[in-house]
């Protein structure tokens, strides 16, 4: 994935490459939310569309239904975030992801 980041308002940050852009938890929302205890996943090989809900966080402070910022397909999901949210905390992207999704619309769309 690239290095290069963009933000989506305060909750997402997307690396992209190619027509896979992979999105995780903004380290904004991190600090809003406080400490993640669980993640719902979205599924592999679901449609999604823009503004869909597709993860829901709980944390100490509030649990938050996160929507797709993009049209696209799920492609993968961070299984292991699942198994142990506390990875979300981390601002590491190797952790923080939450899924790869193919895009269907342009990323142009994203801000």
């Amino acid at each position: 994935m690239s290095d290069v980041k963009k933000f989506v308002k305060d909750e997402w940050w997307v690396q992209v490459e190619g027509d896979v852009a992979r999105f995780g938890i903004s380290e904004q929302l991190q600090e809003d939310l406080g400490d993640i205890t669980f993640v719902s996943l979205p599924v592999v090989g679901k449609t999604v569309k823009k503004g869909e809900a597709i993860s829901e966080l709980e944390a100490e402070k509030a649990v938050s239904e996160l929507a797709s910022p993009v049209n696209g397909v799920i492609l993968a999901v961070n299984q292991e975030a699942e198994a142990n949210p506390e990875l979300l905390n981390s601002c590491k992207a190797n952790e923080n992801w939450l899924a790869d999704i193919k895009l269907l619309s342009p990323i142009s769309e994203l801000v």
